[in-house]
């Protein structure tokens, strides 16, 4: 398509308009009925189907990654792949790899949770073919070593967020202590 376009410029000529189709119509793709001119009806049966509804029922819903949550806080590390919806498919964590107590705090407990993670996703035969969307939370000693796990484990990441809360301003502090 851009190659047309670039050749168009080039040559000076004008450009075909592109044939409309019913499916194309900015009014189906909200599950509306169109009227002659390309404009949404006003039923208010289509009126439920909102964008929520829009990726139940479309092609992009199958067209998103699957999500890897890692929360890695100062005690333990927890990874949860979900699919693109929402919905758990498996979930692990340094406790569950077997590490007990101040162990479960470590960088290498983040990496055993994601390598466990990895394992289990195998075992369910969960395919990935639109990669990884991976979502870090929190700024534990295990956050680092989960994202280098991912890497090893050889799924491949489209997208990385960072999805730590931290305060504005939060709360008031205690008063200041008097000697």
């Amino acid at each position: 398509m851009i190659d047309n376009l670039i050749s168009t410029l080039s040559t000076g000529k004008p450009l075909a308009p592109l044939p409309v189709t019913d499916e194309l119509m900015p009014s189906n793709l909200w599950g509306k009925p169109a009227d002659a001119r390309g404009r949404a009806g006003s039923d208010r049966a289509s009126a439920a189907l909102a964008p929520s509804a829009l990726f139940e029922t479309s092609i992009w819903r199958t067209k998103s990654p699957h999500v890897v949550h890692i929360t890695a806080s100062r005690n333990n590390t927890i990874c949860t792949l979900t699919k693109s919806n929402g919905d758990t498919l498996c979930a692990s964590s340094a406790g569950m790899c077997g590490l007990k107590k101040a162990a479960r705090g470590t960088s290498d407990a983040g990496y055993q949770a994601v390598l466990a993670l990895t394992e289990k996703a195998k075992q369910k035969n969960i395919e990935m073919p639109f990669g990884v969307h991976l979502r870090l939370a929190g700024f534990g000693p295990g956050r680092e070593q989960a994202f280098r796990a991912m890497r090893a484990a050889g799924w491949r990441i489209v997208r990385i967020s960072d999805y730590t809360s931290y305060r504005h301003a939060g709360c008031r502090p205690r008063k200041k202590r008097s000697l």
